[in-house]
């Protein structure tokens, strides 16, 4: 799973936005000893 996270910031009086930073998060399943496996959908 991937979610992308977008920060704004700015003056809401004035309606106007600006990136300030953004990241990804990636989100894996693993067994006890860390090996990765597919999740059934």
């Amino acid at each position: 799973m991937h979610i992308y996270i977008r920060i704004v910031a700015g003056d809401p009086k004035k309606n106007k936005m600006i990136e300030t930073g953004h990241c990804i998060m990636v989100f894996v399943a693993s067994d006890q000893a860390g090996y990765l496996f597919e999740v059934p959908s």
